[in-house]
């Protein structure tokens, strides 16, 4: 049980060419300690059954008025907005910048929600228009990192998965590795590589979820700076 705090949960998914990876995480506060537990991932083949998780979850699709549900439109970017578009759900986009400054000056791992036209041969007009929001790909594998890392007084971990979640999911989850780097002017700095970047798919989902975290204050990544310069290695 999670208690405390109603769960916020999010639907986060990765495009393929004729499938898609879904990751469905519950997150709360319990007793002032954030927590976070799978609740189900999916590799399935249709926009449908991408309804039928969504629906089973009570999650709301209300597009640009609000959703929980995102996906990943870095490939064929232009067919997965018009999906997103039609079912009220968002997009994401995963860039190479550190941070992105807001309008209220603070930089965040995320950007302001960019309102995408989508054009022509929508036959629903309120689908016309789509939420697409970038985000920081190396600070969203920076914060899964750090929270993967952190355990509760009891010695249990914050980030959880079920022991059934299956060799793929953990495989996929593992596939980005962290290591130490040294700056032309000696300074090191942490990064990221990918050992497995054709089967890293569940990983995107959960990057996203670091995101979706992130947007509903849940997680300590607003308005600082990049890790890389936080965290120098000694």
């Amino acid at each position: 049980e999670t208690g405390g705090d109603e769960p916020i949960i999010f639907l986060t998914t990765d495009v393929q060419k004729d499938h898609y990876y879904c990751v469905v995480r519950a997150w709360a506060v319990i007793n002032g300690s954030l927590q976070t537990r799978l609740l189900e991932r999916e590799k399935v083949v249709s926009v449908g059954q991408i309804q039928d998780l969504a629906d089973k979850w009570q999650l709301v699709q209300n597009g640009i008025r609000g959703s929980r549900v995102f996906l990943d439109g870095n490939y064929n970017t232009g067919q997965v907005q018009r999906i997103a578009a039609e079912n009220g759900w968002m997009v994401f986009r995963g860039d190479k910048a550190a941070d992105f400054r807001h309008p209220d000056g603070l930089r965040r791992i995320y950007s302001d929600m960019q309102y995408i036209d989508i054009g022509e041969g929508t036959s629903n007009p309120r689908s016309r228009y789509v939420g697409q929001i970038r985000f920081s790909k190396n600070a969203a594998l920076n914060r899964l990192s750090l929270i993967r890392s952190i355990k509760l007084e009891d010695d249990s971990h914050v980030w959880t998965y079920a022991d059934n979640a299956g060799s793929v999911y953990e495989r996929q989850i593992n596939a980005w590795h962290k290591i130490s780097k040294t700056a032309p002017d000696g300074r090191r700095f942490y990064d990221f590589i990918n050992r497995d970047s054709k089967d890293d798919h569940y990983g995107d989902c959960e990057q996203q979820q670091i995101v979706c975290a992130a947007m509903a204050g849940l997680v300590g990544v607003d308005g600082i700076e990049d890790e890389n310069n936080e965290n120098d290695a000694e």
